[in-house]
């Protein structure tokens, strides 16, 4: 994901919070640009039932903010 994120080019990536936080504790600089909450994935219960696992999907980008324009009078 670190040469991935290298180039000079701006990058959009889909990632989980989970993966999000493990990514900048390894020093990847990345900035989330939106997310929102969304089931990513099943986990078989013990009666054989399947429940949703939510966790919230982000798009990061390695691009710098944005400047704000000035609005002169």
């Amino acid at each position: 994901m670190a040469a991935f994120t290298r180039p000079t080019d701006p990058v959009h990536i889909l990632v989980t919070r989970r993966d999000y936080r493990e990514l900048r504790q390894q020093g990847i600089r990345l900035r989330e640009v939106f997310f929102c909450r969304a089931v990513v994935g099943t986990i078989k219960g013990r009666v054989g039932l399947r429940r949703q696992k939510w966790d919230d999907l982000i798009v990061v980008t390695n691009a710098p903010p944005r400047r704000r324009a000035t609005v002169l009078p």
